[in-house]
Formats: structure tokens, sequence, C-alpha cells
């Protein structure tokens, strides 16, 4: 699948990761929808039609999981690429019995690498650029 150009739908409650996949999305050339909840993914979807989507797994109002079971009850059909920056995920990790069913993937980071996709990983970013969050 091609995905110069194409909207893709960014959603994580961190402002730092939001920015940062905002930034890089756009500088390849894409339009970015983004949503800092569950609820404003939900929101987005009433007026746009995105290609692809990034979900936080640990958004606080709706989970990520939530929200893409409620993507695809609604009948809405796109890739969606499942993303969490808690290590705790890594220890125990979600088990995809829904990912054949909703096409979800699951990436788990691996030191500094960024996810990857057909041979090629997005720019990483060194988490050290920003300000520690404490409140995570």
């Amino acid at each position: 699948m091609e995905l110069s150009g194409e909207t893709i739908l960014v959603a994580d409650d961190d402002p730092y990761i939001g920015k940062v996949l905002t930034d890089r999305l756009e500088a390849l050339g894409h339009r970015v929808l983004l949503a800092a909840s569950g609820k404003g993914v939900l929101e987005l979807l009433e007026r746009h039609d995105p290609q692809v989507a990034l979900l936080d797994i640990g958004m606080a109002d709706i989970t990520g999981i939530e929200v893409l079971k409620e993507i695809r009850r609604r009948g809405r059909d796109f890739p969606i690429v499942m993303i969490t920056a808690y290590q705790a995920f890594q220890a125990r990790p979600y088990r995809a019995r829904h990912s054949e069913s909703h096409r979800a993937a699951k990436t788990q980071e691996k030191g500094r690498d960024s996810f990857r996709r057909d041979g090629q990983a997005l720019p990483a970013f060194d988490r050290q650029e920003f300000p520690n969050d404490s409140s995570r």
C-alpha cells in the first residue's frame, strides 16, 4: 500500500508523542488528523475518512482497543496500528485476539527502533529531546 499524501489519523493523549508523530508524518507529505483522546478519534471520524490510523493503546478516556472495536463496529475498514509508550506494556503485552478480525498490528519497541513498514523505518526520535513527563 502506497501511503504518500494519505490522510493519517494519529491518536495519543501524550502531547509530545502526538506532536512528534504529526511533524514526522507531515514532513513525509501526509495529512494528519490529531486526536488527544478516544472520544476525539470518534468525533474526527464523523467528519473525515482517514486511510490509516495510529492509536495509542493507553488513552485515559477510552482505550485504543475500545476505540478500535468501535471503529470496526461502525463498519470502517482502514488499517490501524496500535502504539504505546508504556514500558509496562512490554511486560504484559495485549494478546491480539482481535488482531486478525480487526487487522490490527502490535508493534513492540526494541531499543530506539521505530516500527517498520515494507523494510523501511519511520525516523526514530530521541525521548531526551523532550522534557520528562512525570505523569506517565
